[in-house]
């Protein structure tokens, strides 16, 4: 298999994973609230440098076909809500 088409699809859906990950971990008691936002800054920080991998030129032009295929602008959008996030979480975690 091409690493180009390993790394789109990693940086496709990686965030997403990231993201459904940390709200299932925030729905078990067991965990302290501080524990949970320190989770998600640092998950939502690993999503956020995936969604910018994700620009680079040879990436972001490849699809799968059937499956997935990004044009800039999505990828663009999609990296400026995985920051709009990370941003207030920062916040909300204060």
């Amino acid at each position: 298999m091409d690493i180009h088409l390993i790394l789109y699809v990693a940086c496709a859906l990686a965030p997403v994973a990231l993201m459904v990950a940390v709200a299932l971990l925030s729905r078990l008691n067991r965990f302290p609230t501080a524990g949970l936002w320190r989770t998600f800054q640092c998950a939502s920080g690993c999503a956020l440098a995936l969604a910018a991998v994700g620009l680079i030129p040879g990436i972001a032009h490849l699809h799968v076909p059937g499956v997935l295929q990004a044009i800039p602008i999505s990828q663009i959008l999609s990296l400026l809500v995985q920051l709009l996030g990370t941003v207030i979480g920062g916040f909300s975690a204060r």
